[in-house]
């Protein structure tokens, strides 16, 4: 799944634990992106790097000067705060460690050296595990969280719709992510749980209680954690016409299915471009699998 973020966000492959990207993306819009390092100064030597950063004169108030370790970066911890002194010295400021409003940090990879500014990932949308309202298969946050920027691309000026929305579980990491998104189910009990689990978080969000196929609206991408057929009855005539109701919304759709879909997909005119599954594992392994489509051209 997080290869899959990878693929659709950066259109590479991620094969480690690092990716040199000229985008930029909110990395609290990820539940696998860690940080976003936004190099300013690279050298060959450590002492090349400060005899650049002295060039810069870089000018903070309340700044942080943070060391991030990287693989294969064998710097150990006591020469590492020596480095971090070096750093907090050259830079013009009062520094401020407990609320820092801007973090500086180097690093190093490849025998290269890096200087920039650290945008961590927030951690608190794990609140939403206890939100107040949940079905038993409803999705984890990892993967609503994985949709949401999946459908989106990182990009937080796409309209996204959540066509089977359930309890609201990808709406809340949605709207954590700063996304504009609407919801849509046709079961009056889900609409008003998804309802009070934004209310719980304060988020707002427009949540449309009838059949997806009575939509009018257009968005940049649509949403589909398909039904399966435990709360609400579902058939391979349902799928179909669920799918086909949100090809009319929008060209590129992530849905989400217990079953091979291949065949409604490709029926509703859509073509595969990306794929994997998860698991959710507890006493019964429940394996979901991830299509990412596009409208085939025509």
């Amino acid at each position: 799944m997080c290869k899959l973020e990878s693929r659709q966000i950066f259109n590479e492959e991620l094969l480690d634990k690092l990716l040199f990207s000229n985008l930029k993306v909110d990395p609290s819009i990820s539940a696998f992106i860690k940080n976003r390092f936004e190099i300013s100064i690279s050298a060959d030597s450590y002492s090349g790097l400060l005899e650049k950063l002295k060039e810069e004169n870089v000018c903070a108030t309340g700044f942080k000067a943070e060391y991030m370790v990287l693989e294969g970066d064998p710097t150990e911890y006591t020469e590492r705060l020596k480095k971090l002194k070096d750093i907090g010295t050259i830079i013009e400021g009062k520094p401020d460690v407990q609320n820092p409003s801007i973090i500086y940090s180097i690093c190093n990879t490849k025998d290269i050296w890096y200087f920039g500014v650290l945008i961590k990932r927030k951690t608190d949308w794990r609140k939403h595990i206890n939100k107040p309202y949940s079905f038993s298969n409803s999705l984890c946050i990892h993967i609503a969280k994985t949709l949401a920027s999946v459908s989106s691309k990182g990009d937080k000026t796409t309209k996204l719709l959540d066509a089977c929305c359930g309890v609201g579980t990808v709406l809340l990491e949605a709207c954590y992510s700063g996304l504009s998104i609407e919801g849509c189910d046709i079961n009056l009990k889900s609409i008003k749980h998804t309802t009070q689990n934004l209310e719980h978080y304060k988020y707002t969000s427009t949540v449309h209680c009838m059949d997806v196929k009575d939509l009018t609206q257009q968005y940049d991408a649509a949403i589909i954690d398909l039904p399966y057929n435990l709360y609400s009855y579902s058939d391979d005539v349902i799928t179909t016409n669920i799918i086909e109701s949100a090809v009319k919304l929008s060209a590129r759709i992530v849905i989400v299915s217990k079953s091979d879909i291949k065949a409604a997909i490709t029926k509703s005119g859509l073509k595969i471009i990306d794929f994997c599954t998860v698991e959710k594992r507890g006493r019964s392994t429940f394996t979901r699998s991830i299509w990412v489509c596009e409208k085939e051209v025509q």
